[in-house]
């Protein structure tokens, strides 16, 4: 995966909100594991539909206008939009 999203997720990871929400209840960190599959999947594939996908989500990451949140969020709609569309996300 690139650097961007690893430090991307390494900060998610790290925030105090998301490690409180995660030592509650686990679904947090089960959720934030599956976008990260999903994102190694499109950066591992070389079908053009993912080259495509992993540049919209690698553009989201890098507005500096969207809140963590709001980043997560848009990721993982773009993720749905690629499995919806029969591409093979993980």
């Amino acid at each position: 995966m690139s650097a961007k999203m690893d430090a991307f997720l390494t900060e998610v990871r790290h925030m105090p909100g998301f490690i409180a929400a995660s030592a509650i209840d686990p679904k947090w960190s089960e959720h934030l594991d599956a976008i990260e599959r999903g994102l190694t999947a499109i950066y591992n594939s070389a079908a053009a539909e993912m080259i495509e996908a992993f540049d919209k989500i690698q553009a989201v990451i890098d507005r500096a206008d969207l809140s963590i949140k709001e980043q997560l969020v848009e990721i993982g709609k773009l993720l749905t939009e690629a499995r919806a569309a029969g591409r093979s996300v993980h």
